[in-house]
């Protein structure tokens, strides 16, 4: 079933993992590990031999008493090898063990170069039985760290006019409160909610949104749900704005939210 990808602007420092790290840790008042993944076979590349790891490369602690995130980059040992090799590293089928073919398709190369050039994050707790987590990239982030429903029932419960009842509304007002905390330490001023399983996006939110800016995202998403794009606040305290969807049966391909009808 299709979930909901609550996506932001930010103007966190992605320069660079220790860089985000640092930032990360005085908006949000937490500790912060931060490093990546390490493969067996990319270490033998680097000449650097040990087995599959979690590698730590630092540690922002302000406080032993606040909680602790790990901060992961993704792709890291591919950027190593990239800038030590260049393009060349590409043409080494041991670059590519995780596949499974004799010839390297281009497109696959196009895409891991851009996979290497974009800033690729993920921010999640180090608690064992959390699933919260963001995706931070260049200058936009998926926020994971609040769950209301999946898509279908989401999108119903303003079509159904379910939201009137006050435990459905206290529901989502405390979904909305979290993401719009994030976003105001991150810098945003609005959020998108985007089907994950939706093929009109251009596979924004659901995992390509890295190769794109903020501008250019907002630019898709007005181009491509056009007047199909529901405001939650109006939608919320608006009864003529009620009435469009609710008389109209519109179709709903995204929502946007920029929180004003809740108390900051």
């Amino acid at each position: 079933m299709a979930g909901i990808s609550p996506l932001g602007k930010h103007n966190l420092d992605t320069s660079s993992i220790k860089k985000l790290a640092i930032d990360l840790s005085t908006r949000l008042c937490v500790n912060i590990e931060y490093g990546y993944i390490g493969y067996s076979e990319y270490f033998e590349m680097l000449e650097d031999p040990q087995p599959d790891n979690y590698i730590i490369l630092g540690k922002i602690l302000i406080d032993p008493n606040v909680k602790t995130y790990y901060l992961e980059e993704e792709n890291y040992q591919e950027k190593q090898l990239y800038h030590k090799f260049g393009e060349e590293i590409f043409a080494d089928k041991k670059f590519w063990w995780k596949y499974n073919f004799q010839d390297i398709p281009i497109h696959l190369i196009d895409i891991t170069m851009n996979e290497i050039l974009k800033p690729t994050f993920e921010l999640k707790s180090k608690d064992e039985n959390s699933f919260d987590w963001i995706d931070i990239h260049q200058d936009i982030y998926m926020n994971y760290m609040s769950y209301f429903s999946k898509w279908n029932p989401f999108m119903e419960l303003f079509l159904k006019k379910d939201f009137y009842f006050k435990s459905t509304l206290n529901q989502l007002n405390k979904f909305r409160t979290v993401l719009m905390e994030y976003n105001k330490l991150f810098g945003g001023d609005k959020m998108y909610y985007l089907n994950n399983q939706s093929d009109i996006y251009q596979g924004i939110g659901n995992g390509d949104e890295f190769l794109f800016t903020w501008e250019e995202i907002d630019e898709i998403l007005k181009d491509k749900c056009q007047d199909n794009i529901l405001n939650i606040p109006l939608m919320l305290n608006d009864i003529e704005y009620q009435n469009l969807y609710l008389n109209s049966k519109k179709k709903i391909d995204c929502m946007i939210d920029d929180f004003s009808d809740l108390k900051i």
